[in-house]
């Protein structure tokens, strides 16, 4: 971390800790209040200000999934290109990958630069629907 030229704390050590530490997708509330239970003393102002810097530096991806809530995940560089699947009932977020994604994606983002001369750069894909567990309570 210290090699972005991030000055490295213990407050800022601890709130990645917790987000290389989980597969769940995190608010800042959650991360206050799964330090509260280790006894680490950090505000949630803190909290924000670094999930802020750790974003700007690409350690971390913010999630939106138009709850009005922003969520977190650690930036594993070594991990899969994923997107995610979010419950519109229960707001459980889960990540998927596609074997042929990447090719298609690929294509689509050609087609743009030749259809509207438009360059992709990135992209965040949310599909929203049912979960399993959902489905099955119905």
């Amino acid at each position: 971390m210290g090699g972005k030229g991030i000055r490295i704390t213990r407050k800022r050590q601890a709130i990645l800790d917790v987000l290389k530490n989980t597969d769940e997708h995190l608010t800042a509330e959650n991360i206050y209040f799964i330090l509260k239970r280790k006894n680490v003393k950090v505000g949630l102002a803190t909290i924000y200000r670094t999930l802020d810097l750790f974003y700007q530096n690409g350690i971390v991806n913010k999630i939106n999934i138009g709850d009005g809530t922003i969520r977190y995940e650690y930036v594993d560089k070594k991990s899969v290109h994923h997107h995610h699947l979010v419950c519109i009932k229960c707001g459980k977020v889960m990540e998927y990958t596609d074997e042929k994604e990447p090719a298609f994606l690929e294509e689509l983002a050609a087609r743009i630069k030749k259809n509207y001369g438009f360059s992709v750069l990135s992209h965040e894909i949310y599909l929203y629907g049912i979960c399993k567990e959902c489905n099955e309570g119905e």
